[in-house]
C-alpha cells in the first residue's frame, strides 16, 4: 500500500550522518546496542488473532477500569475493555519476550467512513481543518495501556517513561532507562507500524499533558487543537502529520528514532508499498 507522505522513502524521516570520527561511532554503536537489547527484551505485535486481541483488552480493562476508574467496570464484562471503536481499530501490542506477557497496547481507530473518538467532542477539533485536512487517511491514536508490573519497575504511575529526559538529562533512573524508554517508544514502534500499513498519513489523539510532554521530548510534536478537554481527566486533542514526527525525531532524538522505525527498516515500506509485521 503506498503512503502518500510527500516522500519517497529513501531520506524520509531519516537522521543526518553523524559519523565523525570516534566519537560518532561510537554513538553508533550505541544505538545498534540499545536496537538489539530492545529486540531481545521485547517484541511489537500487530494483535490479530483472538488470543492477541483478548489480551489486549484484559490489559485495558485493568488499566482503565480497575487502577483508573475511566470506564465502568459493569458496562465491560467478562473483565474485557472494548467499545463501538474498536470494530474499525486495528491493535498494537508490546510482548515481553522472557514471559510472554503482554505488557502494553495501544490502538489505532480508522475512519472508514466512521467518526473518530475525537470527533465526538463539541466541538469536534478537527472542525478547526475543515478543508484542510485529508479525513480519509487520518486515524486516531488511543488506549495507551502498560501493564502496572513494569510501571512499578520504573516507579511510574500511569504512564511509563514520563520522567525521562533525554540522553543529556540529569534524571536517576533504572539501568533499562538509562538506555532507552522502551515501554513507550516500543508502543509508538506498533502505532508507526499499523498507520504504515494503512495507509495513515495524519494521527490525532486526546492526550493527557503528562504524555504529550513526552512526546515532545521524543522529538515527536503533536500540534494541540483548542483548549484541554475533560475527558477521563483533563486532555489535549492534538494531531500531526506522520511525515513531520518522523522528520523532528530523526532531528532531535536520532535514537528514539532508531528504535521507533527499527533503524529506518519499517520505512522500508514507503518504498516497496509493504510494510514489515
Amino acid at each position: 500500500m503506498a503512503i502518500a507522505t510527500g516522500c519517497d522513502g529513501s531520506q524520509c524521516g531519516r537522521p543526518r550522518s553523524h559519523r565523525h570520527g570516534q566519537c560518532g561511532d561510537e554513538r553508533e554503536s550505541a544505538r545498534a546496542a540499545a536496537l538489539e537489547n530492545f529486540r531481545t527484551l521485547f517484541k511489537v505485535v500487530e494483535a490479530r488473532t483472538p488470543a492477541e486481541l483478548e489480551a489486549a483488552y484484559r490489559l485495558r480493562y485493568q488499566v482503565y477500569c480497575i487502577e483508573n476508574p475511566f470506564e465502568c467496570k459493569e458496562d465491560n464484562p467478562g473483565e474485557r475493555e472494548t467499545d463501538r471503536f474498536d470494530w474499525h481499530s486495528v491493535h498494537s501490542i508490546l510482548v515481553h519476550r522472557a514471559s510472554q506477557d503482554v505488557i502494553g497496547t495501544l490502538r489505532l481507530v480508522l475512519p472508514l467512513g466512521r467518526a473518530l473518538p475525537i470527533q465526538e467532542l463539541e466541538p469536534s477539533p478537527l472542525d478547526f481543518f475543515e478543508g484542510h485536512l485529508p479525513l480519509e487517511t487520518t486515524a486516531e491514536v488511543s488506549r495507551f495501556a502498560v501493564s502496572k508490573d513494569f510501571r512499578r519497575r520504573q516507579g511510574e504511575e500511569r504512564y511509563p517513561d514520563v520522567s525521562w529526559q533525554g540522553p543529556d538529562g540529569s534524571q536517576s533512573a533504572a539501568p533499562m532507562r538509562r538506555l532507552m524508554p522502551y515501554l513507550s517508544v516500543g508502543l509508538l514502534q506498533g502505532a508507526l507500524k499499523l498507520s504504515l500499513r494503512h495507509g495513515v498519513t495524519h494521527m490525532c489523539a486526546i492526550i493527557d499533558p503528562s504524555l504529550l510532554r513526552l512526546l515532545g521530548r521524543f522529538g515527536l510534536h503533536f500540534q494541540p487543537i483548542g483548549e484541554p478537554v475533560n475527558y477521563h481527566g483533563v486532555r489535549q486533542p492534538c494531531i500531526a502529520e506522520l511525515d513531520a514526527l518522523l522528520h523532528s525525531a530523526a532531528e532531535e532524538q536520532p535514537d528514539i528514532w532508531a528504535l521507533g522505525t527499527e533503524d529506518g527498516k519499517l520505512l522500508e515500506g514507503l518504498k516497496t508499498g509493504r510494510v514489515s509485521a
